[in-house]
């Protein structure tokens, strides 16, 4: 045991004790006024919940300070006071020690020494009792401690195995989320190799690090709220106020009140920044659906203090999902408030069982009594266990034709997309065509004021005239054999010459207009009527959207797959399109290329499927969601309740023909809406158990009740 100071020790335990009381206190009226604010906002219950925390951490060091050491000694003093046998007697002198030593002690009346030496005895156990409590205690908070720097390491570790987020798409959808949500200055985004979920890191600094497995597979609003999610907790200060909250329990770690009101703090701190994160009905609905497919992906728990993930507790995802949907079931105040009165009881029924106990040797309890409870206690485990055996119920694997669909994030393009760029220096005449409107090829779209251009070309076509006639001369003196046939041949150069400059300055005068290329839809005008433009200036875009090219990012892993796939042609890919307001598109789309290169960032790489788009109803530039879907014929499919996960790896229970429940692990190919396409694990034919899994081990024997398979998978 480590050697402290005895009155440390006496003034520590005797603090932790006063802790119970009055953190049963705080914690009691932190569940009555919950309860009564259950209606209200998220934010004002994590506002209660972090002053109920505050005052419990300052209650310590100010019943420390307050239970003074002068307490403490008048109670060594009463210890050591003599008994009332001997107050009359005086104290002995120096001089007298030694006879008294020499003389007999009286028998007679004994009864103030045994009071004093029984005195004496309770305080030295008291102290040794002490010391051993502020022992552990120390031990305890210096784990926690521990726990707190490893955590805070491991956010280190992370933040190391990042890369920038370059890509000038997704910084400016970070600028528009923090306009969005009055955030002074954005925080930096990282990419994450290594991070599962999105999470904040950094108290100081914080910064926002995104998986790289986010780029495929959610959409382009589900991202923002993403953000928005994070954001906010670097808005709210979340990761001081947690990095607080933890020190709280490494304070108090012995007390259940303390993780009570830290586990209401932080799902209160998930519902605040839920909130914010989507406001109407339907983005209440998609961000539910987030929530649940980012739990699905992965979960990591962490134990730092300034990670701040959007699924940091899956266990109090059932909550937030409830408040998001606004469902009156949700009843987390009534819920901690029993917790409360139920501690409170058991509390204070220690406290009397303490204050009634007697030293005295325990009471013999009656055999036969004994025996009759064991008896009644074996019958009723019994009868639980006959009746939980009941519930088991199982069903056959067979095998269906399914259809299992993919999802990817992707951009859309126009199949044709192009800049219109001045081809000649001026003054722009008046411009014939508007922003949005759908032209023909060979159209005039702009056209610079050509006096220049025309006076150039009236030039040299006089030119071009002149030189034509001293040729005509020349050549008619020389078959007068007046002059040298070398002279035509001069002028005959020179005629032609006249004549090339004279079409080049007419193709000058034709590049002062500029005419579509072919047939689209025009973009933004960057310039207006008298503006001057300069050779090879960019004035706006045109966009064929015949046709539109559809790019989203695959995985290395579902890559192979597919390049594996395409030996089989008998599995027909179906590609569709869902838009933004969660509509399909009327066109299917049909499989373009893949490109050259993975994207060393994410791991990924880019798929191209072409729409037709007749009615023009796609622009480039539009995100979407393409959704690729597969026939499989004979896929064995199971039930999702069916099965259950431990270590990341999911089993089901199979039934032998003896009745033999027996573990078996499971590979899953696919997960459709309530059903698990298995790739490995199971056999058509074979029994499985569908409900109850949980209440049988690996070899026990079970009696169950048999469902057909068509109704097992249709429920």
């Amino acid at each position: 045991m480590l050697s402290m100071n005895v009155e440390f020790c006496e003034r520590l335990v005797a603090t932790l004790a006063h802790s119970l009381w009055q953190g049963l206190f705080t914690g009691i009226v932190f569940a009555v006024v919950t309860t009564l604010l259950r209606s209200r906002g998220p934010e004002i219950r994590y506002a209660i919940g972090v002053i109920c925390l505050a005052v419990l951490v300052v209650c310590v060091p100010t019943t420390f300070l307050l239970n003074a050491p002068q307490q403490l000694h008048e109670v060594k003093a009463i210890t050591s006071r003599p008994s009332r046998s001997q107050a009359g007697a005086s104290l002995p002198s120096v001089e007298n020690r030694a006879e008294m030593d020499a003389t007999p002690a009286p028998i007679g009346n004994g009864t103030g020494l045994i009071e004093n030496t029984v005195i004496e005895t309770w305080h030295v156990r008291w102290q040794r009792l002490a010391s051993w409590l502020s022992t552990f205690y120390l031990f305890g908070v210096v784990i926690g401690l521990t726990r707190l720097g490893r955590g805070i390491w491991d956010c280190h570790v992370l933040r190391r195995a990042t890369t920038p987020m370059t890509d000038l798409e997704w910084l400016r959808r970070v600028e528009l989320v923090r306009v969005r949500i009055g955030l002074r200055v954005a925080p930096a985004v990282f990419w994450c190799r290594t991070s599962l979920l999105p999470t904040v890191v950094g108290i100081v600094r914080p910064v926002i690090l995104l998986p790289v497995t986010l780029t495929t597979g959610l959409t382009a609003e589900q991202m923002e709220q993403i953000l928005c999610h994070e954001m906010m907790h670097v808005r709210r200060l979340d990761a001081l106020i947690n990095l607080l909250v933890s020190v709280a329990e490494i304070l108090l770690f012995f007390h259940p009140v303390v993780w009570i009101i830290s586990r209401r703090i932080r799902l209160e701190r998930e519902l605040c920044c839920d909130t914010v994160s989507a406001y109407s009905k339907d983005e209440r609905w998609r961000y539910a659906q987030l929530l649940v497919r980012l739990a699905e992906r992965a979960y990591r728990p962490s134990v730092a203090a300034n990670q701040l993930s959007i699924v940091s507790d899956p266990s109090q995802l059932r909550v937030r999902i409830e408040a998001l949907l606004r469902r009156p079931g949700t009843r987390n105040g009534f819920i901690e408030l029993r917790s409360f009165v139920l501690l409170t009881i058991i509390v204070l029924g220690l406290m009397l069982f303490a204050s009634c106990s007697a030293p005295s040797a325990p009471r013999a309890e009656d055999p036969s009594a004994i025996k009759a409870e064991v008896s009644h206690s074996d019958r009723a485990i019994s009868e639980n266990h006959h009746d939980e055996i009941h519930k088991i119920t199982v069903t056959t694997v067979q095998s269906k034709a399914v259809t299992v669909t993919e999802q990817y994030v992707c951009q859309i393009r126009s199949h044709r997309h192009v800049e219109i760029r001045a081809s000649a220096k001026g003054n722009l005449e008046a411009i014939p065509i508007k922003e949005g409107q759908q032209v023909t090829e060979g159209q005039p779209l702009f056209k610079v004021i050509p006096i220049r251009y025309q006076s150039k070309l009236e030039a040299e076509n006089a030119s071009a005239k002149l030189a034509q006639l001293e040729f005509n001369f020349t050549k008619k003196q020389f078959e007068d054999k007046v002059v040298s046939q070398n002279e035509v041949l001069l002028l005959e150069a020179k005629l032609s010459k006249a004549t090339a400059t004279a079409k080049l300055a007419a193709a000058e005068l034709d590049l002062a207009t500029v005419n579509a290329p072919f047939d689209g839809i025009v973009g933004r005008l960057s310039h207006q009527q008298g503006s001057l433009v300069l050779e090879g200036e960019a004035l706006t875009t045109l966009s064929d959207n015949s046709v539109m090219w559809v790019y989203f990012n695959v995985p290395d892993a579902r890559y192979l797959e597919f390049m594996a796939d395409q030996s089989h042609p008998k599995e027909n890919l179906q590609f569709e399109l869902l838009l933004t307001n969660g509509k399909k598109f009327e066109q299917v789309g049909k499989f373009g290329t893949i490109e050259a290169d993975f994207n060393e960032e994410t791991g990924a790489i880019p798929f191209r499927v072409d729409f037709p788009n007749p009615e023009r109803m796609l622009r480039h530039g539009q995100r979407g969601t393409v959704l690729i879907s597969r026939a499989l014929n004979d896929a064995i499919v199971i039930p999702q309740r069916a099965a259950f996960e431990e270590l990341n790896k999911r089993y089901v229970y199979m039934v032998d023909k003896d009745d033999v429940a027996h573990r078996r692990e499971i590979v899953i190919q696919n997960e459709l809406e309530d059903l698990f396409v298995i790739k490995q694990g199971v056999s058509v034919e074979e029994k499985i158990i569908l409900d109850g899994n949980r209440q049988v081990h690996d070899g026990d024997e079970v009696k169950y009740e048999e469902r057909q398979s068509k109704k097992a998978i249709a429920n």
